[in-house]
């Protein structure tokens, strides 16, 4: 038989266990991830503390700070969920949005408030707004006005939202309890009523559309637009803006060669960048032109070896559609080519010398005003927004070559170039000479390129690609040879003589010129030294040159005068010149004479200019070279300049002199002058009062020289009309009158 204190504490044990066992179910169980074991570095845990009425789950058991963590919810049969509450490892609330949080730099734990079902009935409060309209579906109508807008606690409630606004969309459901906790409200539009009274609304949201930027237009511009309705704030490529919001935009040049047209949305429509509504999304794409640019050839010759007149033979472009730009048209575009265009250059060497090693292309910078260069490595090239020129490097090769001569009877000098290198700076040919011919010229390769200087011709080696055969080209001539015989007597003197020392046919009539003598005057030539009159000769002119082989020319000289012409230049007092006087003084030829002092001989004899004062003689008219004596040696007309400078005369005024009467003791200044003054205005003197009237001034007497009651008066002058009178010192005395 069992005693009754052992039989009560067997049925207090049996009693007890179940609720132990459902406790451990409740508060042990925190979803597997309250053990202890150490994480991962940078991890934080995330424990699940379970509660009556239903379960929670989250979807990792730890995570990084920053990750996006999900919760999930079941509910007990006869419970409500309530709410999801996550703290940090502060305690302190972490942000959840549709069951969703953002794991801290901490563990965190997480929880759930369920309730019984009360099976109470409350109120659902409708919301009314001017953007939409709430149907309630299940419980219907009927039902929610026969319960008097109550719906039992439990019941799955049903909505439907029709939005009236053409300017909004929906966007979310706002169920909200007496205690301002939000009611879940599932994807089909429905919740289960809490044991609380609920207020329904929705949250719209206005209808947006994006503004984007055409993808061609973004190579091109850079684009900024900005919304006027929402305080000029930046949009972004692909953002969005509100219906009806009014947006502007600006733009640049990413680069140059470019010019804009106008705005189009993605209809072709053209829009304004000063303002546009947007009602649709909207692509702003631009029309625009790619400029063009001309395109040349470069073709000087540098000193660092960049070569193309005597490097290439071919040099010219094509453009992308393989039509080549003509450099010669400057009036459309055959020489221009478009911003970015694909170009082709074309270049041959002249011959195997050469071998092509870059291109340079060249412009100016006109927006940092500088000249730039770029290497091209390769034949082909973008167009830059420049104006452009190209330039070919060629690198020269050093080859040999040999030089043939094909002379018909002439000789070259022993020491001629017999070969010669690519690289040589000139090639050295001398003209080969032959008796009674006349060299003409080398008839050698199409490429030669040269000049003749002294009897040589120059040639430029780096044209040629191959051996050099030159053949002599010879013309029939004759031999002219000159006599100068003597000219009173004078022999000796050296004679300047521009004529021919050969002629040939193709000289056709060539006039004879006039030599030269120091002492002697040309009277013709003559092919006779007896002088007649018929072997007198002008030309020059023999068709039957093949039968003449030499010719003498006698020159018929007679003895020359040579003029010293004199020039007076005037030197006024700002230093400016005019010449005074131009004329011939002397013939001058008498060799035993010395030679003459110009000062002594030449100018003494004569008088100065009125007004100047001889300074020296000169050999220009600058007056800088000085002279001072002729030659006996005196081989040519010359002009001898005699400087002479502008005198400044003095004027001196005296106004003491009233004639009866007493002195009248006021001065004036002295005045200067020249003869080149045009007019000369004197100063009035002052009148002057004493006891017997007023001596009144009546004008001024030149040098005092009229003493009498008739005198000239004097009240200005004019030196340059009458230089004879006034090219001295003057002297002025007043003269007054007395007034009753």
């Amino acid at each position: 038989m069992i005693k009754k204190k052992s039989f009560l504490m067997i049925l207090a044990i049996v009693l007890i266990l179940p609720f132990a066992f459902m406790l451990y179910g409740c508060f042990g169980n925190n979803n597997n991830n309250n053990n202890n074991e150490p994480l991962p570095e940078g991890y934080y845990r995330i424990t699940v503390q379970q509660t009556t009425g239903g379960s929670v789950n989250a979807s990792k058991n730890s995570a990084q700070e920053g990750e996006e963590i999900t919760l999930s919810y079941t509910t007990n049969n006869g419970y409500l969920f309530v709410r999801l509450t996550i703290k940090d490892g502060n305690n302190q609330d972490v942000e959840l949005n549709d069951n969703k949080f953002t794991m801290p730099a901490s563990d965190v734990t997480v929880s759930a408030t369920f309730e019984r079902i009360s099976n109470q009935k409350f109120n659902l409060v409708i919301e009314p707004s001017e953007y939409y309209e709430i149907e309630l579906i299940s419980p219907d109508e009927r039902q929610f006005g026969e319960n008097e807008g109550k719906i039992q606690a439990g019941t799955r409630v049903v909505l439907r939202c029709d939005v009236w606004s053409d300017f909004h969309n929906f966007k979310s459901w706002n169920v909200v309890d007496v205690n301002g906790n939000k009611v879940i409200v599932d994807s089909n539009n429905s919740f289960i009523m809490p044991n609380s009274n609920v207020t329904v609304s929705v949250v719209v949201e206005e209808i947006t559309y994006t503004v984007s930027i055409d993808p061609e237009t973004a190579k091109v511009f850079n684009v900024t637009i900005r919304n006027e309705d929402d305080d000029n704030n930046i949009v972004e490529d692909g953002g969005s803006v509100k219906f009806n919001d009014r947006i502007t935009f600006s733009y640049e040049f990413k680069g140059l060669g470019y010019t804009l047209r106008y705005w189009v949305n993605q209809n072709g429509e053209r829009i304004y960048e000063t303002g546009t509504l947007v009602q649709s999304n909207l692509v702003i794409s631009a029309l625009f032109t790619i400029n063009k640019y001309t395109v040349r050839m470069y073709d000087r010759l540098s000193e660092d070896g960049e070569y193309n007149s005597y490097g290439v033979t071919a040099f010219y472009f094509t453009n992308k559609d393989g039509q080549r730009l003509d450099q010669i048209q400057n009036s459309d575009d055959r020489n221009k080519a478009e911003t970015g265009e694909e170009i082709t250059v074309y270049c041959e060497p002249r011959n195997k010398n050469f071998v092509i090693e870059y291109y340079i292309l060249r412009y100016y910078d006109y927006e940092n005003y500088e000249y730039c260069e770029e290497i091209l490595t390769t034949n082909k090239f973008n167009m830059l927004p420049y104006n452009i020129t190209i330039s070919v490097k060629l690198n020269l090769v050093e080859n040999t070559y040999n030089v043939n001569y094909v002379l018909d009877g002439g000789t070259v000098p022993q020491d001629a170039t017999t070969t010669f290198k690519s690289t040589d700076d000139t090639l050295v040919i001398p003209n080969p000479t032959k008796d009674g011919y006349r060299f003409m010229f080398w008839e050698g390769s199409e490429h030669m390129d040269f000049e003749y200087l002294n009897n040589t011709m120059l040639l430029n080696p780096k044209v040629f690609g191959e051996d050099l055969t030159l053949t002599a080209r010879w013309e029939k001539c004759i031999k002219l040879n000159y006599v100068f015989g003597e000219i009173d007597g004078l022999k000796g003197y050296y004679v300047t003589n521009p004529n021919p020392s050969d002629y040939a046919l193709s000289d056709g009539v060539k006039t004879l010129e006039m030599p030269i003598h120091k002492y002697g005057k040309f009277s013709g030539w003559y092919t006779s030294d007896t002088f007649e009159e018929e072997y007198k000769i002008t030309t020059l002119y023999y068709p039957n040159i093949e039968e003449i082989d030499e010719i003498t020319l006698y020159a018929n000289m007679t003895l020359k005068n040579f003029h010293i012409n004199f020039i007076k230049i005037g030197v006024s007092t700002d230093g400016t010149t005019k010449v005074l006087e131009n004329s011939a003084y002397l013939d001058w030829f008498n060799l035993e004479e010395e030679s003459r002092d110009l000062t002594r001989d030449m100018y003494n004899e004569k008088t100065d200019t009125l007004g100047y004062t001889f300074k020296g003689f000169y050999t220009n008219r600058e007056l800088t070279d000085p002279i001072y004596e002729v030659s006996n040696e005196l081989d040519q007309d010359i002009t001898i300049y005699a400087k002479e400078t502008l005198d400044t005369y003095t004027i001196t005024y005296y106004a003491n002199y009233n004639g009866t009467y007493g002195p009248v003791t006021e001065q004036y200044a002295a005045s200067t002058y020249t003869v080149e003054t045009e007019e000369f205005m004197l100063p009035n003197a002052s009148d002057y009062n004493n006891v017997y009237g007023t001596w009144r001034f009546v004008g001024w007497r030149l040098n005092n020289k009229d003493s009498g009651e008739s005198f000239e008066r004097f009240t200005r002058i004019h030196p340059n009309q009458e230089p004879e009178k006034y090219h001295g010192n003057l002297t002025f005395y007043a003269y007054y009158e007395l007034q009753q």
